[in-house]
């Protein structure tokens, strides 16, 4: 799940963070990136539609984002209710376990999760 930079300056990642640990998912990793264009492309590039990723470059181009690796049998459908709740302002969460999985390793290493802590 990629939490938007307006949450980051608003302050409003903890309330994020409460929801879903409220919702029983356990945070496994989380990190802060700023991705370039071609970063961007490379992630969304068969998630979106041309004119999706456009703006999606445009907003969130060299801008901070959360990321986050959460666990817990619900946690696809969570981030899609997220993402449902939030759509103006949301970036990314996971459609399904497969998406998820390979969003995992686009942005963090094995050693990086914490899925036993």
């Amino acid at each position: 799940m990629l939490l938007p930079p307006v949450w980051l300056s608003a302050g409003r990642t903890g309330v994020q963070l409460d929801w879903f640990e409220k919702a029983g998912l356990r945070l496994v990793a989380v990190k802060m990136v700023a991705l370039g264009n071609l970063q961007l492309t490379h992630f969304f590039a068969e998630r979106l539609h041309e004119d999706e990723l456009a703006q999606r470059l445009e907003r969130l181009s060299d801008q901070p984002l959360l990321v986050l690796a959460l666990h817990g049998a619900a946690a696809v459908s969570y981030g899609c209710e997220w993402l449902a709740l939030y759509r103006s302002e949301a970036v990314y969460a996971s459609p399904s376990a497969a998406e998820a999985a390979r969003d995992l390793a686009f942005f963090f290493k094995p050693r990086e999760l914490f899925f036993n802590p």
